[in-house]
């Protein structure tokens, strides 16, 4: 994936949901140097018993 013009990816999901697979699927694609380039990531896992939608934002 091309992350050059990805200023800040913002993610939210429980991990164990169905509904999560795509917010799980875009950050497995993402390369381990991203960081290191300007991409700020933040993540944050929900409980299992959370009922908060999952959400990802990109900003580029």
């Amino acid at each position: 994936m091309i992350t050059k013009f990805m200023t800040e990816i913002t993610t939210k999901f429980n991990p164990f949901s169905p509904a999560a697979k795509s917010a799980r699927l875009f950050m497995s694609n993402i390369p381990p140097t991203a960081r290191s380039t300007g991409t700020t990531i933040k993540t944050i896992l929900l409980p299992r018993t959370s009922t908060e939608p999952a959400s990802l934002y990109v900003k580029f």
